[in-house]
């Protein structure tokens, strides 16, 4: 009857297998805010700061054997975790205090940071952007 009617009958179609997968927002759960109040963590963590360029959180716990742990979480372009035991790190970064923007190198890729413990170590955190995230520290 209309010349366009193969066309719209393949539109229709496409649309209905559309609607029948349904939304895939319904079912996912909302993140957390990266600023974390202490008073939301669970002991026996400690939230330690936030680092806004590299969407990178920092929490502490103490170990068994009295080493702190600095746990280092990133959310940019994947999910990155990594953790350092290196004696005790105290929360001088608390809101960006402390931490020191050293540079990028890889293209611009690697983001290098430094900042200082109470006991004079100075402790390096890198976070690498490129097909997913990677961060790492070391004292």
């Amino acid at each position: 009857m209309f010349p366009n009617n193969r066309l719209l009958q393949i539109v229709l179609l496409i649309s209905l297998i559309l609607a029948s997968c349904g939304s895939n927002t319904e079912n996912v759960a909302e993140t957390p805010a990266a600023n974390v109040s202490t008073e939301q963590m669970v002991p026996p963590f400690r939230y330690v700061g936030h680092v806004d360029a590299e969407h990178a959180d920092f929490y502490e716990y103490t170990r068994e054997d009295g080493k702190t742990c600095t746990i280092t979480g990133a959310m940019f372009a994947g999910m990155s975790v990594s953790v350092s035991c290196e004696g005790d790190i105290t929360a001088l970064f608390i809101q960006q205090k402390g931490f020191r923007y050293i540079g990028n190198v890889y293209q611009g890729k690697i983001y290098v940071y430094e900042y200082t413990r109470d006991d004079g170590h100075v402790c390096t955190y890198v976070s690498g952007h490129g097909d997913g995230t990677r961060t790492d520290i070391d004292c």
